[in-house]
């Protein structure tokens, strides 16, 4: 048995990354892998004989098809990797015994939990029948600071209905969403999408996802009367897991903003689709409702004490035919409200007319942008390095984005898929299990980072990636405590963290990184 960095994909044992022992602070998680050789193994039990036993679980690692028939995008770099049958680990699924044959490799992934523990050195010891291997971890005493950054990664609501056949907003549809909050505040994430209207994203003109609406609204006569009942329910419970940052649904439809969402509203008894794409953006009706929903919505809010932490999505991505658009909407509606606005732009013009742009990591004008930015990455990201979160990449891509959002002093960080289960435009709905790539409309792992699970969710690898990716933000904050962020910078600076493009590729220079950062922290 090979115990291996969990920063590598393992297709193959030359794959391994060996390692014996490692480091974390007392509330960092630390994750490892092993990798079995092919022998029959039917039945064994998998034995962990440690005092960190309570604090530790294991998973198997199961590979997962790649792109359909969307390999790679046209435009590639030559820091992926390329799997000749296109299947990738990904899937992680705990495990108390193995249950491999001789034709199949087996590949552990050991997670030390980021509970605070017992500080020391440990020794993890795994048994499979009569092998055992040994892991020395020393946990460090110093804690890891409370992150600064806004983190989000939307998460449907109608994957989650649609996956397990349940009813918005009903007693099973919130059980089954406590389990995906409990994943993604773990994750890291502290803000999330607030569909107080079915969020205009990732839909076909014309087209409709299943209406996901928190307030309940009544017409009457020329007026209207909100019901935010449900969206305090909703909110109670994202509060209850870590969630600190909210952010509502899109006013109008993506890529350009020229219609209205769908918004449901009860008028002489009866539910309708009062707006969306039958009625301009800027049409009077909509501006009517708008005045008095946000007036309603600003009221409720500073009843809840949200205010501060709640920010509000006009239309992603403005291109330059849009941008007098969005000004004008931006303008209109912060002649009702003075709510915080944030949208995801490559656009430097149309920052003008957002407050927190969650800024294209790909954009041309990156350079361009003040500091009040968030960053955020999605599909059509292959060149030049571009950290991302594909089944085709290397892990260490994925992780380097831990040290980039500090470097490039971002705000916070955007993505767009935590769990979209559906085809591109969601004309339809796909299991994850078996399509990683909206129907072959994206590259594998772009469009969802967890698994639904019949129970519990299950995790995927890169998950854990993008996790640790937030740890080694929160490690290079707690570290600027202590020595000071000029002093953080040229750590960086000098170990080649430049911009988006320029990092070292090297899954061994990350580990050593990141342990010189820890012991560093403990001098």
């Amino acid at each position: 048995m090979i115990i291996s960095s969990g920063m590598v994909k393992i297709l193959t044992e030359q794959d391994c990354l060996p390692i014996q022992s490692g480091n974390c602070l007392c509330n960092q998680g630390y994750q490892f892998q092993i990798l079995l050789d092919k022998k029959e193994r039917r039945g064994h039990q998998v034995c962990v004989e440690s005092d960190l036993s309570e604090y530790i679980t294991i998973y198997r690692v199961y590979d997962m098809k790649g792109n359909y028939e969307h390999p790679l995008n046209k435009k590639t770099d030559d820091y992926y990797i390329k799997s000749e049958n296109d299947i990738y680990p990904d899937l992680l699924k705990k495990t108390t015994e193995v249950t491999s044959s001789e034709q199949e490799q087996c590949v552990l992934f050991v997670d030390i939990s980021e509970r605070d523990k017992p500080c020391g050195v440990h020794t993890i010891q795994i048994k499979i029948g009569e092998e055992t291997v040994s892991f020395t971890l020393t946990i460090h005493k110093e804690r890891l600071d409370e992150t600064d950054l806004i983190l989000t990664n939307w998460l449907h609501l109608d994957a989650i209905c649609n996956y397990y056949k349940v009813a918005p907003f009903s007693e099973e549809f919130y059980k089954r969403l406590s389990y995906f909050l409990e994943s993604y505040t773990r994750m890291g994430n502290n803000m999330i999408l607030l569909p107080a209207f079915t969020p205009p994203l990732d839909t076909t003109v014309g087209g409709e996802r299943l209406t996901t609406q928190l307030v309940k609204i009544k017409k009457l006569g020329k007026g209207y009367q909100f019901d935010f009942s449900e969206m305090k329910k909703f909110i109670r419970l994202c509060q209850k897991y870590g969630v600190k940052y909210f952010e509502h649904s899109h006013l109008f439809t993506q890529w350009g903003g020229e219609y209205c969402p769908k918004i449901i509203v009860e008028e002489n008894g009866e539910d309708k689709n009062l707006f969306g794409w039958a009625v301009k953006s800027d049409d009077e009706s909509y501006k009517t409702f708008l005045s008095a929903y946000l007036s309603a919505l600003q009221a409720f809010l500073r009843a809840e004490g949200l205010e501060d932490s709640f920010y509000l999505h006009l239309t992603d991505e403005p291109r330059p035919q849009h941008i007098e658009r969005y000004k004008e909407l931006s303008s209109f509606i912060k002649s009702i409200v003075k709510f915080k606005t944030l949208d995801a732009l490559s656009e430097k013009e149309a920052a003008e007319a957002v407050d927190m742009p969650a800024v294209a990591m790909f954009s041309k004008e990156l350079p361009l942008f003040d500091e009040n930015k968030m960053l955020y990455y999605c599909v059509e990201v292959d060149t030049d390095c571009i950290t991302n979160r594909y089944f085709h990449m290397p892990l260490q891509r994925t992780e380097i984005l831990g040290f980039q959002l500090y470097e490039n002093q971002a705000k916070g960080f955007l993505h767009w898929g935590y769990n979209f289960y559906n085809t591109q435009l969601s004309k339809a709905q796909v299991n994850p299990y078996e399509d990683a790539t909206a129907g072959g409309g994206f590259p594998a792992g772009d469009s969802f980072i967890v698994y639904p699970g019949e129970g519990e969710i299950e995790y995927s690898i890169r998950y854990f990636s993008i996790k640790r990716a937030f740890e080694d933000y929160r490690l290079l904050k707690t570290l600027e405590g202590k020595i000071g962020k000029s002093a953080v910078m040229d750590i960086l600076h000098q170990e080649g963290v430049q911009g988006v493009h320029a990092y070292p590729k090297s899954v061994i220079w990350h580990e050593t990184f990141r342990e010189k950062l820890i012991l560093e922290l403990n001098k």
